[in-house]
């Protein structure tokens, strides 16, 4: 039983970073797909709006809809949080800009370690990107995630990579 857990541990520690880097990449990208949803789609706004009005209605006058005024509280300051955090169309910069050292026992903004190796995995990823394109019609999906990754980077340790940003322009113009 022991050598079993003895080659899982093996296994883990070869796991690669990069393809961290590229899930939370594609995650990311998807958080900018939900943002333009949000923010481009009437329909949705309409009837968040009509029904965000309907809550209120309901608490001020709960006797009329048989609403309990002690379970009307919570689900408004949920809905609020909903509506600040998703329904604002800030999904992505709501992500990116909470605070990542304030509950960790390990501290990310000054982690050196963890920003070379951030650095290194958006290159490398852009590098498999363009070459993938140079061949064949270009991934925009991945051009974004590869993007987010950069805005993330950024946000986290307070430095940009002008050259890989030029590089990136450059072969998005192509």
């Amino acid at each position: 039983m022991i050598e079993k857990w003895h080659l899982v541990i093996i296994k883990v520690k070869e796991l690669k970073v990069n393809f961290v880097f590229e899930a939370l990449g594609q995650l990311l990208s998807v958080l900018v797909v939900l943002d333009e949803i949000v923010k481009h789609h009437p329909t949705l706004k309409d009837h968040w709006s009509s029904y965000m009005k309907a809550i209120q209605v309901a608490h001020h006058n709960p006797n009329k809809f048989s609403a309990e005024v002690d379970k009307l509280k919570p689900l408004e300051s949920a809905l609020a949080r909903l509506d600040s955090q998703i329904l604002s169309g800030y999904i992505l910069q709501n992500c990116v800009e909470q605070p990542f050292d304030t509950s960790s026992a390990v501290q990310v903004t000054t982690n050196a370690v963890l920003n070379d190796k951030m650095l290194k995995a958006i290159r490398e990823l852009f590098a498999r990107w363009d070459k993938r394109c140079a061949s064949d019609v270009p991934d925009k999906q991945g051009l974004m995630s590869i993007i987010t990754l950069i805005v993330l980077h950024h946000y986290i340790y307070r430095t940009i990579d002008k050259k890989l940003i030029r590089t990136i322009w450059e072969s998005y113009r192509r």
